[in-house]
């Protein structure tokens, strides 16, 4: 079951975690065009300390940083009938990652450094057209994006008490580059000003690199991009005078070379694998009222379906007996707030919603299966609180109200084991804006 407290005779001690960031915008309006200019910086440092079912132990520790840089250009021409957006895009990130598990309280070691590089550059484009046809309810939406990447990664093998194979001091590079072109298309068709449909097609990608934990075989080779080709069809209304909001969409999704997490033995070894094809297909429908002033309620609901179409291991088929992670068969929420009247300290809110998921599958393999669950949570805030400069507010909030005892994810380290969700917890937020 859920662990309610830790021993630290376990050895362990508090993980530690320090995240930093800015970003910076700034725009240009050129009448009928804006250039914006979008930069960011992010810093990381982390030091984790993990217990693995009493099995072994595990010290973390990563550094990482990267920037961003993108550049756009939105504007309107042709009388407002063509609509664009188009830009470059710019990334890059270095890191450094290691890790430590220990079994038997340190008399078996795997031990291993990574340090990587990254950079990723695009460019892109996308147009809106309304033709003067059908009264001007069509839409028709073009867009294109090319990208390369590159991935650099060194991995030294520090201790291999568990691995005989790997000489101790092993060091192994990859390095690899990707790019890919990836086109979109849109239709939409207003059938009143307050119901509109769509279908759209569009394909995806997702570059390959390295996996810091992986074994010295598939690390040196890396792993392939993923791709999908992505079909959606959908209406989007607002109906009763806009007092109700419904939005319903279905959509199928094929993936080619879909990138795949495989534990290995021992535990501590974990490869990613493009495992060949997949088909995941679903609805989502998503609904807001306003049930009387003040008052609004919300509800969603989505059904998936996914299963594996090849599945190549080893260059053995698995696809009968492999599984799409993450996937509930269904998802459904509800939520309930209330806006009290206005008062001289602020604004009141009460919230309350729950939600409900399907069991699912955390890994491919069938010993991954995690039970479904539900959640309460609840939250009153006093928002827009006078204090001069800035804003100011507070919230008083639950979550997991219910107790829930559930499972984020399951998995067979030798043994069944599994990472519970958290139990219920209440906290106070006290944010100020400036």
């Amino acid at each position: 079951g859920r662990q309610e407290k830790a021993n630290r005779v376990r050895g362990l001690y508090p993980s530690d975690t320090e995240v930093s960031g800015h970003n910076l915008t700034l725009a240009w309006d050129l009448g009928s065009a804006t250039v914006r200019s979008i930069s960011a910086y992010r810093e990381l440092d982390s030091q984790t300390n993990m217990n693995f079912v009493d099995i072994f132990t595990q010290d973390n520790m990563q550094a990482q940083h990267q920037v961003s840089q993108e550049l756009q250009l939105v504007g309107d021409a042709l009388g407002d009938r063509i609509k664009y957006a188009t830009g470059l895009f710019f990334f890059e990130e270095n890191s450094r990652e290691s890790l430590a598990s220990l079994f038997r309280g340190g008399a078996l070691v795997d031990q291993w450094h990574v340090k990587s590089q990254s950079s990723s550059a695009a460019v892109y484009g996308q147009a809106t057209w309304t033709p003067p046809v059908l009264e001007d309810r069509l839409g028709v939406t073009l867009g294109l994006r090319y990208t390369e990447d590159s991935r650099k990664a060194t991995k030294t093998y520090v201790r291999t008490d568990l691995s005989p194979a790997v000489p101790v001091g092993l060091v192994v590079v990859g390095d690899r580059d990707f790019d890919s072109l990836n086109p979109a298309v849109t239709l939409d068709y207003g059938f009143t000003t307050d119901i509109r449909g769509y279908a759209k097609y569009s394909t995806g990608y997702r570059a390959g690199g390295f996996s810091t934990q992986s074994t010295p075989t598939y690390f040196s080779e890396g792993f392939d991009p993923e791709d999908v080709d992505a079909w959606e069809v959908g209406v989007k209304s607002d109906l009763l005078d806009r007092r109700l909001r419904v939005n319903l969409a279905a959509f199928h999704n094929k993936y080619k070379d879909l990138q795949v997490d495989q534990a290995r033995t021992p535990p501590v070894f974990v490869d990613v694998l493009n495992a060949g094809s997949a088909t995941i297909k679903g609805v989502e429908l998503e609904s807001a009222a306003v049930l009387a002033p003040g008052l609004t309620a919300s509800l969603f609901y989505s059904w998936l379906d996914g299963e594996y179409d090849s599945y190549v291991d080893n260059g053995v088929e698995y696809a009968d007996v492999r599984y799409i992670q993450n996937a509930p068969g269904y998802h459904v929420g509800a939520g309930l707030e209330y806006a009290f009247p206005h008062i001289a300290i602020g604004n009141f809110t009460l919230s309350a919603d729950y939600r409900k998921q399907d069991e699912f599958f955390s890994g491919p393999k069938a010993d991954t299966l995690s039970p479904g669950y539900d959640v309460w949570n609840a939250r009153l805030q006093l928002a827009d609180i006078p204090v001069g400069a800035g804003s100011f507010r507070v919230a008083l909030w639950g979550k997991n109200l219910a107790d829930e005892v559930y499972r984020l994810s399951t998995s067979n380290l030798g043994v069944l084991s599994a990472q519970f969700g958290p139990p219920r917890s209440i906290g106070v937020d006290m944010i100020y804006e400036y």
